[in-house]
């Protein structure tokens, strides 16, 4: 029987969100100051649609630190460091 599509992209995350978070930032922090902004993930299917929910703080940077309990807390993952 096939897995529906919500379940995959849930393992795919779950997966994903095991990486180094700090190599995932850093691929997508083109002026390298260790914080996301909307602008610097514009388009990127991997942070743009949960960056609401990633800048806990609501200051309009998703850092290192908010990335990992984001994971932690949606997906019960603690991501290696």
């Amino acid at each position: 029987m096939p897995r529906d599509s919500g379940q995959q992209t849930t393992e795919r995350i779950t997966i994903g969100a095991r990486r180094k978070p700090i190599k995932l930032l850093s691929g997508s922090n083109p002026d390298g100051d260790g914080r996301l902004t909307r602008d610097e993930v514009r388009g990127d299917v991997n942070f743009a649609p949960g960056f609401d929910s990633m800048d806990i703080d609501r200051d309009e940077f998703a850092t290192l630190e908010e990335m990992r309990r984001y994971l932690e807390q949606t997906y019960g993952v603690r991501p290696k460091t």
